[in-house]
């Protein structure tokens, strides 16, 4: 493994600015089943290591600014 943890920025995978809510909304991802979530978790148990992430979550039609961590057993919470 070349690293044990990464700890990613927050909103790292929209930035923070969006030019509507709209916008924020459609780039806003399901956890944990959504995409970037799901590549974390590959890369992690590939790696044996741990991730966290900040990123844009939709839920029940909100908007969160969540973060997750991801490890070698899979998603382990937001």
């Amino acid at each position: 493994s070349d690293f044990d943890l990464v700890l990613l920025p927050e909103l790292c995978t929209t930035g923070c600015l969006f030019l509507s809510k709209q916008q924020a909304i459609e780039l806003a991802e399901d956890i944990p089943y959504g995409k970037t979530t799901q590549t974390l978790i590959k890369i992690a148990q590939a790696k044996s290591a741990y991730i966290i992430a900040g990123m844009l979550e939709t839920e029940a039609e909100q908007l969160y600014n969540s973060a997750i961590i991801v490890g070698p057993e899979g998603f382990i919470g937001k």
